[in-house]
């Protein structure tokens, strides 16, 4: 199973894959909403995990694109941010996020929706 990460940083990009180790996913990677909307039309994953705020293309942008593709509308979105007010989570979810994790990222949390979505279970547990 294919898995992009959208984020700006790095070394946030670098956790998530360390955190979704022993799941057998592959993993592809952009460091924002431009480049992760062409990576997803070629890759074609089967969830995608963006930041929220990213340079040229944040990521509502993103996800209302990805929902407007008919080749990707139905790829599951998780969205990492650092915003909590109610709007920016309505803002998300009219964009078609298909939920949202916290910065920081819990991973026990992460793991369990990955596995949810997915229907995959971690190879080291």
């Amino acid at each position: 199973m294919k898995v992009l990460i959208v984020d700006d940083t790095k070394t946030m990009a670098s956790l998530l894959r360390i955190y979704l180790t022993g799941y057998g996913l592959e993993f592809f990677s952009a460091e924002n909403g431009r480049q992760g909307l062409t990576t997803a039309r070629e890759q074609k994953p089967d969830l995608v995990i963006t930041d929220v705020n990213m340079p040229e293309m944040d990521g509502f942008a993103l996800t209302a694109a990805i929902r407007s593709d008919p080749r990707l509308k139905h790829t599951p979105v998780v969205m990492l941010t650092t915003l909590t007010d109610d709007e920016s989570r309505a803002r998300g979810i009219k964009a078609g996020a298909s939920c949202f994790l916290s910065k920081p990222v819990p991973v026990t949390e992460l793991r369990a929706l990955v596995s949810e979505l997915l229907h995959v279970e971690s190879k080291t547990s």
